[in-house]
């Protein structure tokens, strides 16, 4: 009763920008465009199971019969929106085009995750690595093989053999070499995962009821297409086309991941932007999304495996279902962000020493430390996830020691030896992978995590100084509210009820269900889990860290686990007092998981106003237009990116030796020109709000070659018109026009 209580008021409060944002769509005429959004996911979902259990279950089709068929209806749709003169063409114009994307960006990208395999395998089969079945055997060999890939390519650099066909010569190279010895078994391992797959989506072995949980199938399974329909669509997200993707472009062009000393993030771990180079060589652009794309299934496997194992009372279906649909996992999903990568590794760490406490065989001692490393090479993040793993090594060698009884006096020495064994693998597994990246930012900068902690390291006074870090430090803290007592105790509620101050959404469930737990008995894995939490959540809210969400998500799969855990237990107590309860409770919790997706995503920002209260890295509208053909890319990008016009037109009309000087977004990915950025340290003389410093700015600007400037004119009439350089008459004095839209001006300068 008291949790039904907690439940309503909880959902009302959440939800109470519904009433109106139902208004608005009836009112602007989108109720229409909703429905559609919904329905084709849905349609298409409705499709694949209904393929899946014609032809698995009720016509007894063999799994080869079954995968020749849903290939073929692919191929067969395909090949009639593609032909000339089709009257689907009428409606879907760019429809060739965009298959051909398609195309080479999943044929890209499954080459990328064979040769993964072949290289996972093959360290795998050395090593004499047992699985408990195909799926955990292919997440672990495949994100290892992942790693590997990104650190031969990598390799390639030292030879300045880092580009498209140096790289294409690898995964070619690998492939060949694995076909040669992995054919067979790779055909019956791929047999054996689509068995398991059709095992695990029949068992009714779970204490809730079985429709139930084929609906949290149905609803991942629908999250999981929309994400790939997501990916699919040209890349418009900020960081991506800066530095996961522009610097990725820029590397391959000059054959060597080489230093940016103009740009902050020149220096961070990069090993999945290296992997975002290989897929760009092998898919396009598609290649790169999809890629991080594959971390979706990938971490929903592991989420999936140690809810069934740790929680044997709780649906791993339903912790799939609520990971996936995760607003702001969704979105991560869909973009070249590293965030969900560095999700994946990290659980797969976690899970790895989990296992290694239950059964204590060195395998899983090794995966943790290598995931973990491969984890701190992706981002720093990561280094307060290996701390907390060395403390819980620890803590449980202390726990399995003290129960322990009475042994002979040499025990506690073996035991410090082990303790002290088991530390060190970890550690050094960790740091022999990560260690490269920090290295290398070492020697730049004399800092190892440039830009993070200047105040400790220092950094060159060209790369980074203390302006920049104050400047940098304002930007981070206007996420949140401020560290005080009552904010920091107010997080979780504040962060689920106000998240647009957080940069995105982890959703209600979560709070929702798990603060049920303390009124429950909880596993022995379960309490690991939630303390493992408890202290990550405790370093985010720290200043070591700032108040985005993206930097929580690291902990998303082990919220899913405790929520499906909560729901289990909650469900028990609704089973005991009326089967209606049960059948309710879990009702409305199969009504709540689809208004995670979009369109609904507009129900989750409580205090939008406006412009004021929106949320930042979610999804709104799936781009279904453009993927299937009905808009063009060139038509999406420039509707969505405010600046590729003119970048189209830099590219096109400019000479390449041209250095720009840029008030926009960052945009290395379609720019071909050279960009200097406003606001890096070089360009702080010509950045001044001084009027009698117009020719000090000019000065600056022609010392570094710089003859054009893009401005933003939204930006122009805001927070740029203190500039100096931006200033009426110094525009019509100084400037040529050389192209204008409705979002950017492009001028040459006139020195």
């Amino acid at each position: 009763m008291s949790w039904s209580t907690w439940a309503v008021a909880f959902l009302v409060i959440y939800y109470r920008q519904v009433p109106r944002t139902l208004g608005l769509w009836w009112q602007d005429g989108e109720a229409f465009q909703l429905y559609w959004q919904s329905a084709c996911p849905a349609i298409i979902l409705g499709g694949i199971f209904t393929l899946f259990w014609c032809g698995a279950r009720w016509m007894g089709w063999s799994q080869q019969r079954l995968v020749i068929v849903l290939v073929s209806s692919v191929v067969i749709l395909a090949g009639a929106v593609c032909l000339p003169g089709s009257w689907l063409l009428q409606f879907m114009p760019a429809a060739p085009a965009a298959m051909g994307h398609l195309a080479r960006g999943m044929g890209g990208t499954g080459g990328l995750l064979l040769a993964a395999a072949i290289c996972g395998a093959g360290v795998g089969s050395r090593l004499r690595w047992q699985f408990e079945n195909p799926w955990e055997q292919w997440v672990y060999q495949v994100m290892l093989g992942c790693g590997l890939l990104a650190y031969l390519a990598a390799a390639l650099s030292i030879v300045h053999q880092y580009s498209a066909i140096g790289v294409r010569f690898l995964v070619v190279g690998i492939l060949v070499i694995g076909s040669w010895h992995y054919a067979m078994p790779f055909y019956q391992w791929c047999r054996s995962v689509v068995r398991k797959a059709v095992e695990a989506i029949d068992a009714k072995s779970r204490p809730v009821p079985f429709q139930m949980e084929f609906v949290w199938q149905a609803l991942g399974l629908w999250a999981m297409v929309c994400a790939w329909l997501t990916a699919l669509a040209p890349e418009t997200q900020y960081d991506a086309l800066w530095y996961h993707l522009g610097f990725a472009r820029l590397w391959l062009e000059q054959g060597a991941i080489v230093d940016f000393p103009r740009e902050m993030n020149a220096l961070l771990p990069m090993t999945w932007d290296v992997l975002f180079g290989v897929g760009l060589s092998l898919g396009a652009e598609t290649g790169a999304k999809l890629l991080h794309f594959v971390c979706l299934p990938a971490t929903a496997i592991v989420v999936y495996q140690m809810t069934r194992r740790f929680v044997p009372l709780a649906s791993p279906w339903f912790a799939v279902a609520l990971f996936v649909t995760v607003p702001t996992i969704f979105w991560e999903s869909t973009t070249a962000y590293v965030d969900l990568a560095l999700t994946m590794y990290v659980a797969l760490a976690i899970y790895a020493l989990l296992r290694y406490w239950e059964v204590p065989q060195g395998q899983w001692l090794w995966l943790a430390g290598l995931n973990i490393g491969w984890a701190m090479s992706i981002k720093h993040l990561a280094i307060p996830v290996l701390g907390l793993m060395v403390v819980g090594v620890i803590l449980q060698h202390w726990f399995v020691v003290r129960s322990m009884v009475a042994q002979p006096s040499v025990v506690p020495m073996q035991n410090r030896q082990r303790l002290l064994r088991r530390l060190l693998c970890l550690i050094l597994l960790a740091l022999c992978l990560a260690l490269p990246w920090y290295v290398r930012s070492w020697l730049a900068t004399g800092n190892p995590v440039f830009p993070a902690m200047f105040r400790l390291f220092g950094a060159p006074p060209e790369r980074w100084d203390a302006i920049a870090e104050i400047t940098f430090r304002n930007f981070l803290d206007s996420f949140g509210r401020s560290r005080s007592l009552g904010n920091l105790l107010a997080l979780p509620w504040d962060m689920t009820i106000h998240a647009a101050r957080y940069a995105g959404s982890l959703g209600p469930l979560f709070l929702l269900l798990i603060p049920a737990l303390c009124f429950y008995r909880l596993t022995h894995s379960i309490r690991w889990l939630a303390g493992f939490v408890l202290l990550y959540m405790i370093f985010w809210a720290s200043p070591l860290s700032n108040f985005q969400i993206r930097f929580v998500l690291i902990v998303t799969p082990f919220l899913a686990v405790m929520a499906a855990a909560a729901t289990a237990y909650i469900g028990r107590s609704f089973q005991a007092a009326s089967r209606w309860g049960m059948v309710a409770f879990y009702a409305g919790l199969g009504l709540l998981l689809p208004l995670n997706l979009p369109p609904f995503t507009a129900f989750h920002e409580g205090d939008r106003v406006q412009w004021d209260g929106w949320f930042a890295n979610v999804i709104y509208h799936l781009p279904l237009p453009v993927v299937v053909g009905m808009e063009t890319r060139e038509a999406y990008l420039t509707r969505q990116v405010s600046a590729y016009a003119a970048w189209q037109y830099v590219n096109a009309m400019v000479e390449p030796s041209a250095q720009i000087l840029s008030f926009v977004n960052g945009n290395y990915f379609h720019s071909q020109r050279a960009i200097w950025a406003y606001y890096i340290l070089p360009m702080r003389p010509a950045i001044t709000t001084q009027m009698d410093q117009v020719d000090e700015a000019l000065a600056c600007l022609a010392k570094h070659g710089i003859h054009y400037v893009i401005f933003d004119r939204r930006q122009l009439a805001a927070e740029h018109k203190a500039f100096v350089l931006t200033q009426p008459q110094v525009i019509q004095q100084h400037y040529k026009l050389l192209y204008e839209d409705a979002n950017v001006l492009f001028y040459q300068i006139n020195h």
